[in-house]
């Protein structure tokens, strides 16, 4: 072998062993964007439903924390890189965001009137049928 095919071999092999290792560095950012992207496609989600009136305001702010929550996660997370236990918890977090937005979206706004009947006691007078709490 010449001293160019050494020289072209090793580089070779360096590039190889280099082209395997960057995958597996970069999968912390991999996981970053991904959930980044996920995030902000909770925080759409949030948006557009409450501004076609499928949310109560009580519901939109909820959903609102909690999105505000993943991010706040996610910035803790990823300052040093993302585990195995900090991948899992971000999944499940954005998992339940994401059922719990499906769950207020589906409900039709039923529960909003809550707001509007209580009378400051924790009674909903909706469902008073006896008269038993009217004042006298």
């Amino acid at each position: 072998m010449t001293k160019t095919g050494k020289i072209a071999g090793t580089a070779l092999v360096a590039s190889l062993a280099l082209g395997l290792a960057a995958p597996a560095s970069a999968s912390g950012w991999n996981w970053g964007h991904q959930f980044r992207q996920q995030i902000e496609q909770l925080d759409r989600q949030v948006e557009r439903a409450d501004r076609r009136g499928a949310l109560s305001r009580r519901e939109a702010s909820e959903l609102r924390w909690h999105v505000d929550r993943l991010e706040q996660k996610l910035r803790q997370y990823s300052y040093g890189g993302f585990n195995r236990n900090e991948v899992g918890t971000m999944r499940q977090m954005i998992g339940n965001v994401e059922r719990r937005i499906a769950l207020e979206i589906r409900d039709g706004n039923r529960f909003a009137g809550f707001e509007r009947h209580d009378n400051r006691r924790g009674f909903d007078g909706r469902y008073d049928r006896d008269h038993r709490y009217d004042r006298r």
